[in-house]
C-alpha cells in the first residue's frame, strides 16, 4: 500500500486512523472539506477499501501506520 499512496494520502490515512472526521482532516491540513473528501475517496479506491475501518485495518496490517499511533479506547 505504501507504494500506491502519496505522502499526503499517507498523512490523511493516519488522521483517519486516529478517528478524525472529514471536517477535522480538512481543518488539520488547512484544506477544504470537499478536497479532503476527494483525497479520502481516492485513498479508499487505491486501497480497495469500502470503509474507513477497512482502510485502518489494512494500514495497520501492512505497517503503513504503527499500531501505537492509533488511540486506545480502554
Amino acid at each position: 500500500m505504501k507504494r500506491t499512496l502519496s505522502p499526503l494520502q499517507i498523512i490523511v490515512t493516519e488522521l483517519l486512523c486516529e478517528g478524525l472526521t472529514t471536517r477535522e482532516v480538512a481543518d488539520n491540513l488547512q484544506i477544504s472539506e470537499s478536497t479532503a473528501q476527494n483525497i479520502i475517496s481516492t485513498i479508499l479506491l487505491k486501497t480497495n477499501s469500502r470503509t474507513r475501518a477497512e482502510l485502518a485495518a489494512k494500514a495497520v496490517g501492512q505497517n503503513l501506520i504503527k499500531l501505537e499511533s492509533v488511540p486506545s479506547f480502554q
